[in-house]
């Protein structure tokens, strides 16, 4: 029998009933209402076992790290159990992803690496490709996505049909886009990762990919784009929540403050995150990203058409020098006209 990623077995169980579905593909796809705080009433059909991983899974979604650390610490799958060996694979998958969110890596890695020998000796697919991606993830480079072990694996996810693993990778792959400086990139990656997750995937993770692109969009100075892509967000706690503070610090002209462990902790705001929309820099930047325009028309557009005195073509050289230089805008002038390079 085809193994099913969680968000298939939704499918089938909204499609088909519960009583269509082995008890495993039923759990499988309570797993997609549990990661997001919810209880479909088919859990009701499940075992102990089943029941406790998913409510760590809702304890995890509120945020209750420790307390879903001590259940997950504590359980115990029957060793007669049919799925003895998925179940004790989820505990420590759950586990390494709890301990990637609190930074620690080494111990994520760990149990990470356990969780894939106990999904092996099971006969779950989509369980062990994602504990191999999200071990993978954690000590990832630029190189690893574009031609490593990432890109391989996600060449694999695809040909599966588990496109939210593929939506994974390339939700990773913006934050080392960004810490490489590659916004434009980053973008992309978010985009695949948003249309990823359209078909098989967690609302969650894409909300999270969508905050990730409105970051990029930011950064690569497409701003009235990055707003419009914030305000789509449906789902703002969670996983969300740190992506949306470093959403309004960016738009409030500061540099974001990223917990450590978070991949975007290392990002350099400074040389990116762009002058505020009230600025002069940032009325030109607004002006330029319309397209291109003349010295004068440049002043009438930022200082306004009585802009007449010698004095406001000084005021508008020193604000495209920090555009170039304080910014690492791309402004350029081709003996008529300023505009930006990339248009």
């Amino acid at each position: 029998m085809r193994t099913l990623s969680d968000w298939q077995a939704t499918s089938s169980l909204l499609e088909l009933g519960v009583r269509s579905l082995q008890k495993y593909d039923v759990y499988k796809a309570c797993v997609s209402f549990a990661i997001n705080g919810g209880l479909h009433e088919a859990e009701a059909e499940l075992t102990a076992p089943y029941r406790e991983l998913l409510e760590v899974r809702r304890l995890l979604k509120a945020q209750q790290m420790n307390l879903a650390l001590d259940k997950l610490n504590a359980f115990q799958a029957p060793r007669g159990h049919e799925r003895y060996f998925e179940l004790t694979g989820d505990r420590d998958h759950l586990l390494g992803m709890a301990y990637h969110r609190l930074g620690d890596l080494p111990l994520s890695e760990e149990k990470l690496s356990s969780a894939i020998a106990f999904y092996r000796q099971g006969a779950d697919e989509h369980r062990t490709l994602r504990a191999l991606v999200n071990q993978k993830i954690c000590r990832s480079t630029l190189e690893t996505y574009t031609t490593g072990d990432l890109f391989f694996l996600k060449q694999r996810a695809a040909a599966a049909g588990f496109l939210d693993l593929v939506g994974n990778i390339e939700k990773a792959a913006v934050a080392e886009l960004l810490l490489a400086g590659e916004t434009t990139e980053a973008a992309n990656a978010a985009e695949r990762a948003i249309e990823a997750y359209r078909t098989d995937g967690c609302p969650e993770d894409r909300a999270v990919a969508q905050a990730l692109l409105a970051i990029a969009q930011w950064l690569s100075g497409e701003k009235e784009a990055a707003r419009a892509t914030e305000k789509s967000l449906l789902i703002r706690n969670g996983k969300v929540e740190v992506y949306g503070s470093i959403l309004a610090a960016l738009f409030n002209g500061k540099n974001p403050v990223v917990p450590a462990g978070n991949p975007l902790a290392e990002v350099q705001w400074n040389a990116s995150c762009g002058p505020r929309d009230n600025s002069i820099p940032g009325k030109i930047l607004r002006r330029l990203q319309t397209g291109g325009a003349e010295r004068d028309e440049l002043i009438r557009s930022v200082w306004g058409e009585n802009a007449i005195h010698p004095s406001y073509a000084g005021r508008l050289y020193t604000a495209i020098k920090d555009l170039r230089g304080k910014y690492k805008v791309p402004v350029v002038f081709d003996g008529a006209r300023y505009c930006l390079e990339n248009r």
